[in-house]
């Protein structure tokens, strides 16, 4: 294991690589050197403590010292030492430092050279791999009939009118109603719902469910079995028979608007061949986004298999890890399905379990990562500030009745994070240029 020793008139910093992405930096300040963070702790420690004849912050180091003790004093003066001394040792070994250090005071005694050391995360010397070109290929993309015919479809039932009946529900009308579920006689919890919409042969419900509305006219009541599928979301219902008490409350008649220039009109505007070059248009334009993502994450995973990696911290991984469970839960939330833990029991996994595959992805998307950040600066790119704050004002207008989320906008780390995605677009954009030459 190499050291690096640095020796300053007043600082020595003893460098040591350790694994998983850390290093270790002890520090060595001598007295001389500790003399301004003293005379700062002095300045802090009396405007905390009332000392008789000096106004708060006044009284001065001497006077500090006999009245709290040189140790008190000494204590105080480390953390300012630490705090400057750690960042200036950081800077000086070039250490691409991340996260907070955990420091362990080593030698504190007055009149005495003040010795700590600090553990933090680095990140990972990278050897990147040639860029000049990939195999990787946008998909060609490709709008057939029947995606714009369904596309056509959802608008008719978004422009759908409902009509109260009086008849008895059949295929395609909306039925409110109320239901009771028991399993093995019985009451399941969650298991009732009031004035609850269903819309016949939409497959919203579980599966059989909606076939036994047929028939029933408003205020009647059935009760019927149903089997729940065995990867149904909520695990005691997986695989059951539930039994059913429906009462229809209201029979609604759903009428779809006829497919012409009228309805066309209404939806998008012109005629109806309008409205399927319209729609082709966004589904096309839709599906190129996707392949341009799908092609971008090729690209770069091709990268990263021709690269190589240091120790990556294990602090990366597991914030990416979290990230990934973040994002899981606003998905399923979203979906306005079961709560996360029924989620869970559904797919018959734990938290633990989820992380555990997580991990892999996670891995990779930290190295995606990494590899943009070193060539962004192999190729000196950096962010163009007047885009930025045309960003930041664009932005800022848009939020401007919102003061919270203003204050959040109107920061350094925002703008930190709107440099960081104009780079990474940089590199990607550069990327995919190498990859058009090559064709």
């Amino acid at each position: 294991m190499q050291r690096l020793f640095v020796d300053h008139p007043s600082m020595r910093i003893d460098l040591e690589p350790h694994a998983q992405g850390q290093v270790k930096l002890t520090i060595e300040i001598s007295p001389e050197e500790m003399q301004p963070h003293l005379e700062r702790a002095a300045e802090s420690l009396s405007q905390q403590h009332k000392i008789s004849g000096f106004r708060p912050g006044k009284a001065s180091l001497g006077i500090v010292i006999q009245k709290l003790g040189a140790q008190a004093v000494w204590e105080e003066a480390a953390e300012h030492a630490v705090r400057r001394s750690f960042a200036a040792s950081v800077k000086e070994k070039e250490v691409d430092a991340i996260g907070q250090p955990h420091i362990h005071i080593i030698k504190l005694a007055p009149d005495n050279p003040f010795v700590y050391a600090a553990h933090v995360s680095v990140l990972p010397p990278i050897a990147i791999g040639d860029y000049q070109s990939f195999k990787a290929k946008p998909d060609a993309v490709k709008i057939d009939a029947v995606k714009v015919d369904e596309a056509i479809e959802d608008l008719r039932k978004m422009f759908a009118s409902q009509e109260k009946v009086e008849r008895p529900a059949t295929t395609g009308d909306r039925t409110d109603i109320d239901f009771d579920l028991t399993l093995d006689g019985v009451p399941m919890e969650n298991g009732t719902g009031k004035n609850h919409p269903v819309v016949i042969g939409s497959k919203q419900f579980v599966p059989g469910f909606e076939e036994n509305l047929i028939g029933l006219k408003a205020g009647e009541v059935k009760e019927f079995d149903v089997t729940f599928p065995p990867t149904y979301h909520h695990a005691p219902l997986a695989g059951k028979a539930g039994r059913f008490k429906v009462k229809v409350n209201t029979v609604y008649q759903i009428t779809k608007p006829e497919l012409d220039d009228a309805f066309a009109q209404k939806a998008g505007g012109g005629t109806m061949a309008d409205l399927r070059t319209k729609l082709e248009t966004n589904l096309r334009e839709e599906a190129a986004d996707e392949a341009e993502r799908r092609f971008e994450k090729t690209m770069i995973d091709e990268l990263i298999a021709r690269s190589r990696f240091g120790d990556i911290p294990s602090m990366l991984i597991d914030n990416e890890i979290e990230k990934m469970m973040a994002e899981l839960k606003d998905e399923v939330a979203r979906q306005g399905g079961p709560s996360f833990d029924d989620y869970l029991k559904g797919i018959k996994k734990s938290i633990d379990d989820l992380k555990s595959e997580f991990r892999a992805p996670a891995e990779q998307r930290v190295k995606a990562a990494l590899i943009i950040r070193a060539i962004a600066k192999k190729e000196q790119l950096m962010a163009d500030e007047k885009r930025i704050a045309e960003e930041l004002q664009s932005t800022k207008t848009m939020y401007k009745d919102s003061p919270e989320i203003l204050s959040r906008i109107d920061s350094e780390d925002y703008r930190d994070y709107l440099r960081t995605l104009q780079v990474n677009r940089q590199v990607v954009e550069l990327l995919k240029s190498k990859t058009a030459k090559a064709k």
